[in-house]
């Protein structure tokens, strides 16, 4: 058919307009965003040693308010059988994500039977919620924290809340890293997932439910509002892992870390089908935590009963107690964290005792039977490690690091010790009734504080002391060749001592002095200054903990009888005597003040052993 040219004008003006609308409709209908999976990958980690490191929380965060306020949203499948956590602390799960040391994060694991996903912040109380999950399926899990409340989502569900504070900063200075699929701190503490994980969404904001919902399935632009570091797992192949927002805090996938070797294989990249599977509704009612009297305690949603309690002696001190507590099981992450890399101070030796230091005036304890004690285990003793250092009494010693590279700028005030001893052989008299010239237990050199044994007027006994610009001394009764846990503590102007976990005595001590412009490094199982001033232990130590705290009886007793996990609040040091063998003795906390095992020194000639490792330990 011939169209005439006023018809053929007619018809293609229609056809313009009908174009015109079509495109205009095509206009007025919202691009759909691309979904999350399309991005096409995934993080498999074997849970072995792989991880991902990434930066600074307060790096990444870039705001002041982010141990107040944050989010984190991600996808998981968690793969294998989950780990029981060590203590049934929360920490000693399998990381998902979180900081380094473990003051809040998303961990899997058991604790007390229930094989949950965690989700958990510090704020000087642990705070936890568990949530169900399904082994080898994708699920989608989000951390809120803001306005004092932790909040759990599974699947754009809120499963459970909880009320807690700010999280806890290290008192000095030192700054958390995050990472993303485990956190190694060596190879008994190896907390690595065997799972895929995908789009890591950090924010530095509140996320809302209505905002968790309509974006989980969705690939964000990376330049939203709040929006701290994205973590698509758009790379596909190498050792980076992109930030996808436009922050760019890059991550390194590794394969091993610290004393954990690499087996050859990093973190694989793989197809993701994060949503491939239709998105699972939560089953489950959340629980609302029940406020109780006193401090608050985390309320997950389930009930946790502790499955032990450690004995508590029944002797009575020698000076008045305080009231021995019903002990519970109770948990905290490391609040300090210092980078491994700081170097160790150098070793210059002190005069033997300051000069200005009077003999002291001794009030002897009392004379009373020594504590009867039998150490009854908890479900992990502290003894696991089975060993323990031998000291001959000859020349025998292990150096630290100085006292405040190890406890901090406030160890003259404050500060706490504990320890296992087994002393052995004749004790010696100390030289003119100078606490300095007993053998040292635990101390510092030169002598400002510390424990040593030896009989002073007469009296054979462990003594603390302090040196405040006078000598403050406290004693208690013991038995050779019987273990004893022993704890000095020192905090607001007073000296305690401890025995067994129970209070024995105590007096007014107010900040150790030291020499101006001196460093004072601490040693274990003796000093050495010259081959007349040797005051060197005979006997075995086990389990050291140095504190930056005041520890009380109730965590002493809560604490005695069991491993600690290393990363606990206000932990300095912590020797577990772990090596078994060599010269070096590990510092099992997160800070890697590692002691050195001499074999005399200072004028004293080696007779060729170094302190013994020897089985078993103290329990």
């Amino acid at each position: 058919m011939k169209l005439s040219l006023g018809s053929y004008f007619y018809t293609a003006g229609r056809v313009l307009v009908a174009a015109t609308i079509l495109f205009g409709l095509l206009l007025a209908v919202p691009a759909t965003q691309t979904r999350a999976d399309n991005a096409g990958y995934a993080l498999a980690f074997d849970g072995i040693n792989d991880l991902v490191r990434l930066t600074y929380t307060a790096s990444i965060m870039a705001t002041s308010t982010w141990t107040t306020t944050k989010s984190v949203e991600l996808w998981v499948k968690p793969e294998g059988p989950a780990v029981f956590c060590a203590n049934n602390v929360v920490a000693a799960c399998d990381y998902i994500f979180g900081d380094r040391p473990e003051w809040w994060g998303i961990t899997r694991g058991i604790i007390n039977g229930l094989d949950r996903i965690w989700i958990f912040n510090f704020d000087g109380r642990m705070k936890q919620i568990g949530v169900t999950y399904t082994t080898g399926e994708w699920v989608h899990i989000a951390l809120v924290h803001n306005n004092g409340m932790l909040r759990a989502y599974v699947n754009g569900v809120e499963t459970g809340a909880v009320a807690s504070g700010a999280t806890r900063q290290p008192g000095n200075g030192a700054l958390p890293m995050l990472y993303i699929g485990g956190s190694i701190f060596n190879t008994s503490r190896n907390y690595t997932l065997q799972g895929q994980i995908d789009e890591v969404r950090i924010w530095n904001i509140a996320r809302s439910t209505a905002e968790i919902v309509s974006n989980k399935d969705l690939i964000l632009t990376g330049s939203e509002a709040g929006l701290a570091a994205y973590y698509q797992m758009s790379d596909g192949a190498g050792t980076i892992l992109t930030d996808d927002s436009v922050n760019n805090w890059n991550g390194t996938l590794l394969d091993g870390e610290l004393s954990v070797p690499p087996n050859g294989s990093y973190p694989q990249w793989v197809t993701s089908n994060a949503f491939g599977d239709p998105t699972p509704t939560p089953t489950f009612t959340p629980v609302t935590p029940t406020a109780s009297p006193g401090p608050p305690t985390a309320t997950p949603t389930e009930t946790f009963t502790p499955t032990w309690t450690p004995v508590v002696p029944t002797a009575t001190p020698t000076d008045t107690p305080e009231p021995s507590p019903t002990p519970t099981l109770t948990w905290t992450p490391t609040d300090t964290f210092t980078p491994t890399n700081t170097p160790e101070p150098s070793l210059t030796p002190e005069p033997s005792t300051p000069t200005n230091m009077p003999d002291p005036t001794l009030t002897p304890e009392p004379s009373t039977p020594t504590t009867t004690w039998t150490p009854v285990p908890s479900a992990t003793p502290a003894g696991s490690s089975n060993f323990a250092l031998s000291f001959d009494g000859a020349n025998d010693l292990v150096q630290l690091p100085a006292t405040s590279q190890i406890i901090g700028a406030s160890w003259t005030s404050t500060k706490s010790v504990e320890l296992w001893v087994k002393p052995e052989g004749a004790s010696i008299a100390c030289a003119n009734n100078a606490i300095a010239a007993c053998d040292i237990i635990i101390g510092d050199r030169p002598q400002l504080w510390g424990l040593t044994r030896g009989v002073i007027n007469g009296q054979d006994r462990i003594w603390a002391f302090n040196y405040d610009g006078s000598m403050d001394i406290i004693s208690m009764t013991y038995t050779p060749n019987e273990w004893m846990h022993v704890a000095l503590v020192h905090s607001d102007g007073m000296l305690r001592l401890f025995r067994n976990g129970v209070e024995v005595a105590s007096r007014a001590s107010g900040n150790t002095a030291f020499p101006q412009g001196s460093n004072p490094v601490l040693s274990l199982g003796g000093i050495i200054f010259s081959s007349t001033s040797n005051y060197t232990l005979q006997g075995q130590i086990d389990e050291v903990r140095l504190w930056n705290v005041a520890r009380s009886a109730q965590e002493i007793q809560n604490d005695m009888l069991r491993m600690l996990t290393g990363d606990e609040a206000w932990l300095a040091a912590y020797y577990l005597m772990s090596d078994g063998a060599g010269s070096t003795l590990t510092d099992d906390s997160i800070y890697n003040w590692n002691g050195t095992l001499l074999d005399g020194g200072w004028g004293v000639a080696p007779n060729g052993t170094l302190p013994l490792w020897v089985i078993p330990g103290a329990f």
